[in-house]
């Protein structure tokens, strides 16, 4: 069975921030997809549907796909995976737009002090809005809250289970949910990490103020 990873990669919306992962990855004889705050990796890239680009180690290198799965192989009891239920309040997106609390607009109070414009707001990216988690549809899983849409997707994988396991890569405790099914592993942060920012190396970061809307085909 021919997996399609492209699901799991970032998408082109303008929130998301991980440009260079938009393409399933080759990575030595696996495949691997992220966004920078789920991942899915099948052992066998020959697995994989469509096409794959080789890993650029200056943008994710062998050691962090380590470190995010090093929590992977501690001991504890495997379940199935829940199934979400859908969600009408964000049409199983997993995410909503909500106006920026910076400037409400996308743009602040303040000028260029050459040209006297209006400056861009940071904080929304002069969109006037952010992508948060959808609340109504929300996961609770060991004592953390996932993304329901992306736990949805992880149930479309073969045979799959989940366990959550705390880890310290982020040098502050956060739960994570490991997945395995036929022929490969995934994990997902919470939806309530305790961190907002992460350096661009740092492969998953808690999804707590910009959501991407996960890929439905």
């Amino acid at each position: 069975m021919k997996i399609d990873l492209q699901p799991f990669c970032s998408s082109n919306e303008p929130e998301d921030e991980r440009m260079d992962l938009r393409q399933p990855l080759r990575v030595g004889p696996a495949a691997l997809a992220s966004d920078g705050r789920r991942m899915v990796e099948l052992f066998d890239a020959e697995d994989a549907a469509g096409g794959l680009v080789a890993l650029d180690t200056s943008k994710l290198s062998i050691e962090t796909i380590q470190q995010v799965f090093r929590a992977y192989y501690q001991a504890g009891d495997w379940f199935d995976l829940p199934v979400a239920e859908d969600c009408d309040g964000c049409e199983n997106t997993g995410a909503v737009r909500e106006t920026c609390g910076s400037c409400g607009s996308g743009v602040v109070d303040e000028c260029c002090p050459t040209c006297q414009r209006a400056l861009e707001c940071s904080a929304c990216g002069g969109n006037g809005y952010i992508v948060v988690s959808c609340e109504s549809c929300l996961v609770t899983l060991g004592g953390a809250r996932f993304n329901g849409a992306w736990v949805r997707q992880f149930g479309s994988l073969p045979n799959v289970q989940c366990i959550v396991h705390e880890t310290d890569f982020y040098r502050t405790p956060q739960k994570v949910l490991y997945v395995r099914f036929s022929g490969g592993r995934g994990a997902l942060m919470p939806s309530d990490g305790a961190l907002e920012e992460a350096d661009e190396e740092v492969m998953l970061r808690p999804m707590r103020r910009k959501l991407i809307r996960p890929k439905t085909s």
